[in-house]
């Protein structure tokens, strides 16, 4: 039983973030590769503005969710469906063909 009366089992949690964790280990790496393979020799800027941009908005936004009091599943989905429109309209306007790319 994932969720008795008494709580919620922390072994369970753990092995849903190491999945998380595992799972971007594989991911993370080889969309960078893929994607600078047109600009090799900018891979390793990329690749280090990557990792410190990761630490920088993981820090920020750990910070803040820090201060975000929730209740219930309720607010924590309507806080994930906010988040999955501002990724939307990002690629949105991302993906807009009247942008052309730098080169």
């Amino acid at each position: 039983m994932i969720a008795s009366g008494s709580g919620v089992q922390i072994y369970l949690i753990m092995a849903g973030v190491i999945l998380v964790a595992f799972a971007q280990g594989f991911i993370f790496p080889n969309a960078m590769a893929r994607s600078m393979g047109i600009f090799a020799h900018r891979a390793s800027v990329a690749a280090s503005l990557q990792g410190f941009l990761m630490l920088v908005i993981g820090s920020i936004s750990s910070g803040l969710a820090s201060l975000v009091r929730i209740d219930s599943g309720f607010q924590i989905a309507a806080i994930f469906g906010c988040l999955l429109g501002i990724e939307v309209l990002a690629l949105r306007l991302l993906n807009n063909p009247r942008m052309t790319a730098l080169s």
